[in-house]
């Protein structure tokens, strides 16, 4: 597993062309409703036959193929 430390000696630190934020550097009025929306455009895509745009675990894509086939409207 990979770790998300950057330990104070990386060579990125030295760079003057790069800024480092955390992980709340998303946060902001129209990515909190973007979020929220999210999940229901997903769950529409898959009651309309179609993948997922955000698919996790692309494994389950492959799993799913090689088991049933192709659906009508799988992209």
């Amino acid at each position: 597993m990979q770790t998300e430390f950057v330990g104070l000696d990386h060579p990125l630190l030295k760079l003057e062309s790069v800024i480092l934020t955390a992980h709340s550097a998303y946060y902001s009025e129209q990515s909190l409703f973007k979020y929220r929306r999210r999940p229901f455009e997903e769950i529409a895509r898959v009651v309309r036959g179609e993948w997922p745009q955000w698919l996790i675990n692309p494994e389950v894509k492959e799993r799913f193929l090689s088991r049933w086939g192709r659906r009508q409207n799988a992209t």
